[in-house]
């Protein structure tokens, strides 16, 4: 019975996939290109994550003074007219702080460090970088990272799938030309993806005293975007 049921399922197999090879092999000759279309664009949104480190021989103090400083870098951005909507937590911890003797390998506790680190979305890229100063003076001493972003990202792309299509059946064209065929119809149209991931710039640093905090000059220049398509058209003598 077992061997029985093994060569069934094998004809069972065999019988499932012959369609396929069937329609494979009647499938006409046909060129297969891929077509891409590209776009510059300028973005308008910038993420930028900042925050507040503190060291402190108790976990009490660490804390508190942590919470104090960043309270008033919040309560900074919040004042140049960054939405509370826009501020995030991203990370909060409280750790200990130990060293060790090079010598007997001894562990010594010499303290603990907060952390509070936000990300902020900034809808006007020209402002990030005196809204960032302005943190920085309140008591924001680190800076974790920033990224770009293009809001309206999606309706750009869909902008670009029309001419993906267009440059794939112009290609398809001219390699008909050269092989002294035709196009013919449009057997099959697959996308290919997007090139549509906001474009980092990560870094990590603590920030400038209060007394000594500038502007963070920020340039997002362009992004280029890409969409593409694989297209199939059939070929006529």
């Amino acid at each position: 019975m077992i061997f029985r049921f093994a060569i069934a399922a094998v004809l069972c197999c065999l019988g499932s996939s012959a369609p396929a090879r069937a329609q494979e092999l009647r499938m006409p000759p046909h060129i297969r290109v891929t077509g891409t279309a590209t776009a510059n664009v300028k973005p308008d949104m910038a993420y930028l994550s900042l925050g507040v480190v503190t060291d402190r021989p108790t976990a009490a103090d660490a804390s508190a003074e942590n919470a104090k400083a960043t309270d008033a870098a919040i309560a900074a951005l919040k004042a140049q007219g960054v939405e509370a909507k826009d501020i995030r937590t991203s990370n909060l911890s409280l750790t200990p702080l130990s060293d060790v003797s090079p010598t007997t390998g001894k562990t010594t506790q010499r303290g603990f460090r907060a952390s509070n680190m936000v990300r902020v979305t900034f809808r006007d890229v020209g402002k990030a970088g005196a809204v960032a100063a302005k943190a920085i003076e309140s008591g924001a001493n680190v800076f974790y990272g920033l990224s770009f972003d293009i809001s309206d990202r999606k309706a750009r792309l869909d902008a670009l799938r029309g001419p993906a299509v267009a440059e794939a059946k112009r290609l398809a064209g001219l390699y008909a030309a050269g092989a002294g065929v035709k196009l013919g119809k449009l057997l099959s149209l697959e996308p290919e993806g997007d090139q549509n991931n906001p474009r980092p710039m990560m870094y990590a640093s603590r920030a400038k005293m209060a007394a000594e905090a500038a502007p963070v000059p920020v340039e997002p220049g362009e992004e280029e975007i890409a969409t593409g398509v694989v297209g199939t058209w059939e070929v006529v003598e």
